[in-house]
């Protein structure tokens, strides 16, 4: 079974490859009670964005990546 920062990942795969990023590192971190555990999922930008990012506001809500 994947964690739930692995799945957030593999979720973003399309995402990472049209905003050309790349997975740099994971952090993992507790929060105080009753909060729990959490992961800070770093990327990297390999490169510019393409030219129709950023989107115009609402956008990502009608045509997520």
């Amino acid at each position: 079974s994947q964690s739930g920062a692995e799945e957030e990942v593999d979720a973003s795969r399309g995402a990472e490859s049209r905003m050309n990023l790349e997975l740099a590192d994971a952090h993992g971190y507790a929060l105080p009670d009753p909060h729990g555990d959490r992961v800070l999922i770093e990327y990297r930008k390999t490169s510019k964005l393409a030219a129709n990012l950023p989107r115009k506001s609402g956008a990502a809500r009608k045509r997520p990546l």
